[in-house]
């Protein structure tokens, strides 16, 4: 999925943050992306923007809930994701952190937006249509 943000990206699977500094050393990444455990602390994501300077974090995540984010977001991610988001979204959030912005899960910053479109779903209302909905509700 990643390929489709940047083509010519080159990808290094990690599965600690040792193996993650010896990926860095081979090559410069131009985004950081986390899948997120909770045996993960807050304070090791502190220390990117300090070894990875201008390098953009993005966390992936399960169940995002405002406390979480906005935590994860002081400690230097500059996108934090649900795992359960459309794909197509994914990629855009992904895309969006890689140029130099920021995500941040639309019900987070507006919870009513979030019930909105979870009544909308509820009637029939497909992903489509929920993104949409969602930039009409903004405008």
């Amino acid at each position: 999925m990643l390929r489709r943000v940047a083509r010519q990206s080159v990808f290094h699977e990690v599965r600690n943050w040792e193996e993650a500094h010896a990926a860095q050393k081979r090559s410069r990444p131009g985004m950081i992306v986390i899948d997120w455990a909770p045996a993960l602390h807050p304070l090791d994501l502190q220390s990117l923007p300090r070894q990875y300077p201008g390098i953009p974090a993005a966390i992936m995540i399960d169940q995002p809930a405002a406390p979480q984010v906005f935590m994860l977001m002081a400690a230097g991610a500059t996108g934090v994701i649900p795992r359960a988001l459309d794909p197509v979204l994914v990629l855009r959030a992904l895309e969006m952190v890689l140029i130099g912005g920021h995500y941040i899960p639309p019900d987070i910053i507006d919870p009513q937006l979030g019930r909105d479109l979870q009544a909308l779903r509820a009637h029939g209302l497909h992903e489509q249509d929920d993104r949409e909905n969602a930039g009409n509700q903004r405008g």
